[in-house]
């Protein structure tokens, strides 16, 4: 391409790539691209003595549902045990009396009820090993609520009732999410010999394979069964077992020290003003290159406008996720604002040159994590600062390393148009990338040297990081094998070019994706020891609140989404509102533990207050406001474990 080609007719086709491209459509900074992790170290609450010394066993009835002819409903034993672990690590097995008879799906709905079970609870992270023993086969994450009841039962030691049987998912803060199949499930109750059924609220009335509605309260009665709906673990535990799970902590309000407050001002205010600059800097360049940015630019102004809202009502902390979003968004469109003009006017060869001198994210990231690698956390608010910095950095290398991927497909571009849009979506994500960097040591700035609770000594930061690791996998694994090769199947497609959509229009399934090679395996070259584990911790409870969230939305949740991917409703409406209520009372619990105990939660806080705005937006914001819910639960239970008060009484 010569200099000479930036003609209004070759502006006019560059513009049009970059309006039907990617890059307007995603929105970094949101629960789905830049959520920063809590905290751990070296050997979780507890652990040091292993609780379990003899094997302990339940035995439950999940409900399957068999798309024969015709359709019906089964049910088969499923004994779990507790014992302890030869290796003192927290160990997941499974035993089955088929070849195969568990599928990827199942086996992640075993890993999350383990995971939930265990965080809800406040058990101790190693030294258990719960196995799953199977008759017949069985596949789908529908038995997850009957599941954690089990694992919850073992832990607690209490008695199941033997009338009772459930369906429905597990999600990370304990609701329990929609299935199918239910008309037909009855029919399984009947065959297990229980009298009680429990299903996921909203589900009365349900659809059969014929389209039919089905009450299955009605349904029940015909057959001697009483159909009750619940919400939420702590209700299915009552019924199966007549006792109350306790929660986390004390209802009451979610604020923070006045020194961590001021902090947080000088940040937002800080961050207000750079979007401002950066936004008049837009301007300067001419429109024919930033016309096609303009979705990006409208999302980084609703940023900025959340976060004067969230300063001006005190609620320091939304307004420093919001501003950081905002700054991220106008930053990395100013630059891609000025490679699109290099593009345009000077070609391809000037345009990398320009990007690479721009861009050197390794470098960026090192100089991050020489300072962070000097820092001793003392604190559990050190803890927190540091744990989400590293998780912001993980962010950093994963987007980088998708644009990477992006613009290696340049080769593959047919026309000027294919080749501009690649270019400039490759560009944006990396110039994202750069500026997640200066977000990180924004986070760490904010968060540390704030006091509270110590770090326990006997934190296990290696091993934490290994549990969240693995369940996130399990759950990458399930979605790949329904969601993704389903829609591959359909589209006759191969797994790779679904994998290639799902990435092109949910970033955050493509940062799962590349999050997780980055975990294991792209910290080698910038961390050691002690300081990786900090690292793979914060990537890791990211990796497993997102992998978990995908589950939930186009599974449990059965989001729809128009042809850029922005879902635009749910089936499960109820369970949705469902779930952001007990997802807020559970930060707002967990988050008074942490602050009873002089702790700063300063990233959970934030998490929690962006979630108040987003969840009265659009149904793509309140499912952004439920991973931020979540995010913060699950970092402050992590917080808990490591100063070793995360075991729950009662």
């Amino acid at each position: 391409m010569s200099t000479h080609q930036s003609t209004s007719q070759f502006r006019a086709k560059l513009v049009a790539a970059v309006v039907g491209g990617a890059l307007l459509t995603a929105s970094c900074g949101s629960s789905s691209s830049t959520k920063s992790a809590p905290s751990t170290t070296k050997t979780t609450a507890g652990a040091s003595q292993a609780d379990v010394t003899a094997t302990h066993s339940v035995t439950v009835w999940p409900l399957a549902f068999v798309d024969g002819t015709p359709p019906h409903g089964v049910s088969s034993p499923l004994e779990v045990d507790l014992g302890p672990s030869s290796d003192k690590k927290l160990r997941v097995s499974f035993s089955e009396d088929e070849v195969s008879g568990t599928g990827d799906q199942w086996r992640a709905a075993a890993w999350n009820a383990v995971t939930v079970g265990t965080i809800l609870t406040g058990s101790p992270l190693r030294g258990k090993e719960f196995t799953f023993k199977l008759r017949g086969r069985i596949d789908g994450p529908s038995a997850g609520t009957l599941m954690t009841i089990a694992v919850i039962a073992l832990i607690r030691g209490d008695k199941i009732h033997d009338d009772i049987t459930m369906t429905g998912t597990i999600n990370p803060d304990g609701t329990t999410g929609p299935v199918g199949g239910i008309p037909y499930k009855v029919q399984g109750v009947v065959q297990a010999h229980k009298v009680k059924m429990l299903i996921p609220v909203g589900l009365r009335n349900s659809q059969d394979k014929n389209g039919n509605s089905v009450d299955i309260v009605q349904e029940g009665r015909d057959k001697g069964i009483a159909v009750s709906e619940v919400a939420d673990i702590y209700d299915a535990y009552k019924q199966f077992t007549g006792v109350n799970l306790p929660k986390a902590g004390q209802n009451g309000s979610v604020s923070l020290s006045e020194r961590a407050y001021q902090t947080l001002k000088a940040k937002v205010d800080a961050n207000i003003a750079q979007v401002k600059s950066d936004a008049a800097q837009i301007k300067s360049i001419d429109h024919a290159y930033t016309s096609g940015l303009s979705s990006t630019l409208n999302d980084a102004q609703t940023q900025i406008n959340q976060a004067v809202k969230l300063e001006g009502e005190g609620l320091q902390a939304g307004a420093f996720n919001a501003a950081r979003q905002a700054s991220t968004l106008t930053g990395a469109a100013l630059a891609t604002g000025r490679l699109l003009e290099t593009y345009g006017t000077k070609g391809r060869s000037a345009f990398f040159t320009q990007l690479n001198a721009s861009v050197a994210i390794n470098d960026n990231v090192q100089a991050l994590f020489e300072e962070l690698k000097a820092f001793k956390p003392d604190t559990l608010s050190d803890v927190s600062a540091i744990v989400g910095s590293y998780g912001e950095a993980i962010d950093a290398l994963s987007l980088a390393n998708y644009g990477d991927t992006i613009l290696a497909s340049l080769k593959n571009a047919r026309t000027l148009e294919q080749e501009a849009s690649i270019a400039l979506q490759g560009a944006f994500f990396k110039e994202v990338a750069k500026s997640l960097v200066g977000l990180a040591k924004d986070v760490f700035d904010v968060g540390r040297g704030l006091g509270g609770a110590k770090l326990s000594e006997g934190a296990d930061v290696a091993g934490t990081a290994d549990f969240f690791r693995k369940a996130a996998e399990a759950n990458l694994q399930a979605f790949d094998t329904v969601v993704v090769n389903g829609a591959a199947e359909a589209q006759g497609e191969s797994q790779s070019q679904a994998i290639a959509q799902f990435e092109g229009k949910d970033l955050t399934y493509a940062l799962a994706k590349t999050s997780t090679d980055v975990i294991e395996g792209g910290l080698d070259r910038f961390l050691e020891a002690d300081a990786k584990n900090y690292a793979k911790l914060g990537g890791a409870i990211a990796l497993y609140v997102r992998s978990a969230g995908l589950i939930d939305k186009y599974y449990s949740l059965d989001a729809q989404a128009d042809a850029n991917g922005n879902v635009t409703s749910v089936v499960h409406d109820q369970a949705l509102s469902s779930a952001l209520d007990l997802a807020k009372n559970q930060v707002e619990r967990s988050v008074s533990q942490l602050t009873v105990k002089q702790i700063d939660p300063t990233l959970e806080v934030g998490s929690y207050e962006i979630a108040g705005v987003e969840r009265e937006g659009s149904v793509d914001d309140k499912l952004n406001a439920l991973s931020d819910y979540r995010s913060a639960f699950i970092s402050s239970r992590v917080l808990a474990y490591l100063g070793g008060f995360a075991r729950l009484a009662g």
